[in-house]
């Protein structure tokens, strides 16, 4: 990947995500919550590129079925809802303190898999796309040994 000068200013936008993470609020998380967070997390890390192509909306709407055991006019219905939520979503705070709350290792594990997985489906990872991924996962507490091994497994290295 080469030196891009636009990263500062997505580490910027993760700041400010960081210092929103101080902050909490009382929510029950529903498995209907988790899979439309999980869906808003894939979308954005397609988003994190030029915007999100063909090839990532459709793995994000397949990764949808597979999480969620949902028909594939159910994932359409979900991925709109979390289309929608993407675009007025300023924090993703309730997103991470969700999965932390809510999820095992093995969870985490798989959400990353399935956000390399995004990234990687236009046949390149943009350095957004990678920091995007590298922050959630320190985020929700993924090792980075699985973060790296996830990696390799998407790529197929």
């Amino acid at each position: 990947m080469g030196n891009d000068h636009s990263l500062p200013t997505a580490h910027n936008m993760f700041n400010q995500w960081l210092k929103s993470l101080i902050e909490d609020s009382d929510t029950t998380t529903s498995q209907h919550d988790l899979e439309q967070l999980a869906a808003q997390l894939l979308l954005e890390v397609a988003r994190c590129d030029e915007g999100i192509s063909d090839a990532e909306r459709a793995t994000v709407q397949q990764l949808i079925v597979e999480r969620a055991g949902l028909s594939k006019s159910e994932a359409a219905v979900l991925l709109s809802e979390s289309e929608n939520a993407v675009n007025t979503t300023v924090s993703f705070h309730e997103h991470v303190r969700m999965i932390n709350e809510s999820c095992d290792r093995e969870q985490k594990n798989r959400l990353i898999k399935h956000l390399w997985q995004v990234a990687a489906a236009d046949g390149v990872i943009d350095a957004h796309e990678e920091a995007f991924v590298r922050n959630i996962a320190n985020l929700i507490h993924v090792k980075h040994r699985d973060f790296i091994q996830t990696k390799h497994q998407v790529l197929g290295d």
